[in-house]
């Protein structure tokens, strides 16, 4: 069998195992007036309109305007970031979403797909971003909070890692030069791996924990090493989101020199979303780490 051939069963594989759990198959428009307000995530423009970089927004104006209670997409998404090994301009996208439900159901959902995919029993190691950090650095990454503690650690303990712009950067910069640099390179210890309960500052689309506020309510899932998914355990809060939303659009200005329109449409939507979780994954990412196929993506 080819990899073309192996590809496309593969992914055939992916709509059997939604369609026999009574997920509804949900095509999202690919181009429309808002792509997403993730900072460091960058569209492409079509005239006046854009790319979209995920479904998300679209998905979720699904869940608010119909009783579906279980949907799912399978389709490209577009983003401009440097061509590698597992990154590309487009690529195949995997989300799906549940109402009424919570994180461990999406666990379950991973746990399944990855078991119905390869045909043997896949264990998944579930472990907090707290944890993660203390196996590997010995230290609380919750203790480090705001941007001034996190700076002072990188300093203080790691200051090869700091670039000669250090006071201008954001808390997520200090934590992701901290993190693929000293955590992500060994993560490939885990076949199967779960990092839950990431630092409230990464809460993006995420709730709060109800437990821990310095605790946002979402998980990664890593195969070998390699990244593979997000999920949130969704917020609903208009005015949380919209705040969130306005530090995304200055942090883009700030880095980047560009913005993006304002979501008027998704914060709408958000008013009647139910209570949901949700989660994307890298279908290529997924289908290489599964197979062991080094040229995973068709283009």
């Amino acid at each position: 069998m080819n990899n073309l051939e192996q590809r496309l069963l593969f992914i055939n594989k992916i709509r059997t195992f939604f369609a026999q759990n009574q997920f509804i198959s949900v095509d999202s428009p690919p181009i429309v007036d808002n792509p997403g307000m993730e900072p460091h995530i960058h569209p492409f423009q079509v005239n006046d309109k854009y790319l979209h970089t995920s479904p998300e927004f679209r998905m979720k104006e699904v869940l608010a305007k119909t009783g579906l209670s279980s949907i799912y997409s399978l389709g490209y998404c577009f983003r401009k970031e440097p061509q590698s090994p597992i990154h590309r301009t487009q690529f195949l996208m995997l989300e799906w979403y549940r109402t009424h439900s919570s994180l461990l159901n999406l666990i379950n959902d991973i746990s399944n797909l990855c078991t119905y995919l390869t045909g043997s029993e896949v264990e998944l190691k579930v472990s907090s971003m707290k944890e993660i950090f203390l196996e590997f650095l010995e230290i609380d990454i919750l203790e480090y909070i705001t941007v001034e503690s996190i700076q002072k650690l990188l300093t203080e303990k790691f200051p090869s890692l700091l670039p000669n712009n250090k006071e201008n950067l954001y808390w997520d910069d200090y934590f992701f030069l901290l993190f693929l640099n000293h955590i992500e390179p060994k993560l490939k210890k885990y076949p199967y791996l779960i990092i839950t309960d990431f630092p409230a500052p990464l809460s993006a689309l995420a709730e709060i924990s109800e437990l821990d506020k310095r605790v946002a309510k979402r998980f990664e899932f890593y195969v070998n090493g390699v990244e593979v998914a997000n999920a949130f355990h969704e917020l609903r809060d208009v005015a949380e989101q919209g705040y969130r939303f306005k530090k995304y659009q200055e942090q883009k200005q700030s880095e980047y020199d560009y913005t993006l329109p304002w979501p008027n449409r998704f914060l709408e939507n958000l008013e009647h979303l139910p209570q949901s979780v949700g989660i994307a994954l890298g279908v290529e990412r997924l289908f290489g780490e599964l197979t062991r196929q080094k040229e995973i993506f068709w283009d």
